[in-house]
């Protein structure tokens, strides 16, 4: 053949054999592993996950005890915190008692009690403790709690007219109802 006459189509094309078909992968498998072999390879994996299982199990029980320890330092700050406050008003009470054993006159004993209940609602106002203005108001068994009926003319029926003793809310909820005295119709009157 004359290089005028070379016909492209007529010159072979070697392809190099691989190991590997077009998409890059072996053509041909790896021998399986022999029973030995996997038996190990999975007690190996067991063993892994094991010390896996037993360290997020020691992680947990680290992580309940310091929970646990430092929930219980936050409620004993928060007691001390009010305790140290509480003792500040029997320091007033007790200087009240000792003006009642010197004799001094009632107006010094009367003014030391007054400051000592100040003292004390601004206790509980720093605390989120706010009373409950009870009389004059509908009875609400919320926050009320009624100990007696009276007749009353002069305000509407379930209406508060005496209180026996002052109720609180904290933050907005009742913290202890106040007990009431609450109107009823006088016997005769109807109620709508």
């Amino acid at each position: 053949m004359s290089k005028d006459n070379h016909n492209p189509d007529d010159e072979k094309i070697e392809i190099p054999v691989s190991d590997q078909n077009a998409s890059g992968q072996s053509a041909a498998p790896p021998p399986p592993p022999t029973a030995d072999a996997r038996i190990a390879q999975l007690q190996a994996e067991v063993a892994r996950l094991n010390d896996r299982l037993l360290r997020t199990t020691a992680d947990y029980q680290n992580y309940q005890k310091r929970t646990a320890r430092e929930t219980a330092d936050a409620r004993d700050r928060a007691r001390r915190d009010v305790l140290r406050e509480v003792l500040t008003v029997v320091d007033d009470l007790e200087r009240a008692l000792e003006a009642g054993r010197l004799a001094q006159p009632a107006e010094a004993i009367i003014a030391g009690v007054r400051i000592t209940h100040e003292h004390l609602l601004g206790l509980l106002s720093r605390h989120g403790v706010t009373p409950i203005e009870a009389v004059g108001r509908p009875f609400d068994p919320e926050i009320h709690e009624a100990l007696m009926r009276e007749p009353a003319g002069d305000v509407p029926p379930m209406t508060v007219t005496q209180e026996v003793a002052r109720g609180y809310l904290m933050d907005g909820r009742p913290l202890r109802a106040s007990r009431v005295v609450v109107a009823v119709a006088p016997e005769g009157e109807e109620t709508d």
